[in-house]
Order: structure tokens, then sequence, then C-alpha cells
């Protein structure tokens, strides 16, 4: 299952973080090339936002939520948390990379005017989520398959 999941994987960037996830090596600490290479990837083609003050190593800062939207990164890094200093430069990355399922999109159940309730059971188990339909299953099938499997989740951080 771990080579036939490489198949999907355009770029080697992709595959290797893969490949850490399926052999269970556990956490990564980023080099600050990797780093600045995430970065400007999501500048390039993501998007940076929800970006809000907090405490970081002792100093304010920024926690921002990113997306890389396609292109190297994408599927190993996707969504992740930047953290910035108060005037934007970037200092730190926070990703867990797993295969975990996302629920399905909420749907509003009329019981004849009297409550209005949101379900999602069905569009979870259908595959209805954020993600795509086919990115969804994709990520359902590895994380089945992992459980015969060394793989274990893993946090990326700088």
């Amino acid at each position: 299952m771990g080579n036939l999941n490489r198949i999907f994987l355009s770029f080697e960037k992709d595959k290797w973080y893969f490949e850490r996830y399926w052999l269970g090596e556990g956490d990564l600490d980023l080099t600050s090339d990797e780093f600045n290479q995430i970065y400007n990837q999501t500048l390039n083609n993501g998007k940076i936002e929800d970006c809000q003050n907090i405490e970081y190593n002792g100093n304010q800062a920024k926690q921002c939520a990113c997306r890389i939207k396609s292109g190297e990164y994408f599927k190993s890094i996707g969504w992740y948390t930047l953290y910035t200093d108060l005037s934007d430069n970037p200092i730190g990355l926070y990703d867990y990379y797993n295969f975990d399922w996302h629920l399905g999109l909420l749907i509003p159940i009329d019981f004849n005017g009297d409550k209005v309730i949101y379900d999602n059971l069905l569009t979870t188990v259908a595959g209805c989520t954020d993600r795509t339909f086919i990115s969804e299953w994709s990520t359902r099938a590895v994380s089945i398959a992992s459980l015969l499997s060394n793989a274990k989740p893993y946090k990326i951080k700088y």
C-alpha cells in the first residue's frame, strides 16, 4: 500500500514525507532552508489567514492558519500553523502529518418546523467533507491500510 500511494504523489518531497509517516520515523525538525521553501510556496501558491496575537517562545507573535493550494508540499504539508513576529516575518511552523478522516458537512434537518438540528452523519459516511470526494476517500484508504504497517503520525516543527 505504501508504494501504491507513492504513485499518486507527483513531487519527491511529498513522497519523502509520506515515507517518513509509513515507516513510523517520528517527529521532524525542519531546516531553515526547508522552512523557507514551505513559506515561499505558501506565498506563491497558498493563503495565510486567521492571524491571532499570541505569546510564542516568550515573545509577542502572531499565529496564522496557512494553506498550500497546489504544487510541491500540497499533499505533504497542506494546512499548517505559521508563527510570525509582529512585523509579519516568519519565525516558526507547526504541522501534524496524519491521515485523519474529516467529518461531513453539516446539513439542516427540520422536524415539521418544531426544531432544526444539524447533522453530519450521512455526509461523513458518504465522504462528503471539506476535502474533495476523491481526496477524502484516498485519505481514509491510507488511514485504514496504516493499521497494518508501522505508520505513525508525526509533528513537523520549525
